[in-house]
């Protein structure tokens, strides 16, 4: 609740009750991922539910090699932390496409964070940037972030990532490899 409250911070009250609303629907819950890994885990059952379809579907094609289950009783160890990125993902998600919304969602003014709030690490700020250059209607919202959270970054990096956007252009090929050059695998 704590990054909620994070990301609800510069949305308006309306805004405010938009999110939790969306939010709500979209959270994910770690004992649910927890108790899905541990029984069912044979059959991918945990990751049906954080949605990741194909590895679902990769543990129910193996589920008789027992290999699976094995896997899943490990990932249960580890679901609780899958499910709180999750959420926080999809928080940050929500919270841009309300501030895209916004009159004026482009003007950089309205973008920004409050100045004394913690910002997102690098990396996180060259996705939103990226997702939001190819997007389209959260570029504004994205690169405003990303200028400011990356005032101590590589020249390269901002540099590629203003590429990716001009060369988005309404078009949503070459962008994707473009993208992985840049961010890397994480």
């Amino acid at each position: 609740m704590l990054d909620d409250a994070m990301l609800m911070r510069n949305l308006t009250d309306q805004e405010r009750l938009m999110f939790q609303s969306e939010m709500d629907a979209r959270r994910k819950e770690p004992t649910t991922g927890v108790l899905l890994a541990i029984f069912l885990g044979d059959f991918g059952a945990h990751h049906f539910y954080m949605g990741r379809t194909g590895l679902g579907i990769l543990y129910a094609c193996f589920f008789w090699t027992l290999v699976p289950g094995v896997i899943g009783l490990v990932e249960a160890f580890m679901m609780p932390k899958r499910v709180r990125l999750h959420n926080y993902t999809v928080g940050q998600e929500i919270s841009i496409k309300l501030m895209a919304l916004r009159p004026g969602a482009g003007d950089a003014q309205t973008a920004l964070p409050a100045s004394g709030a913690p910002q997102p690490k690098k990396g996180g700020a060259l996705k939103a940037a990226a997702l939001g250059a190819a997007g389209g209607a959260v570029a504004g919202v994205a690169a405003a972030r990303a200028a400011d959270v990356l005032e101590g970054a590589e020249t390269a990096e901002v540099d590629g990532v203003a590429e990716a956007a001009e060369t988005a252009g309404g078009e949503g090929e070459g962008v994707a490899s473009t993208l992985a050059s840049l961010l890397g695998d994480e």
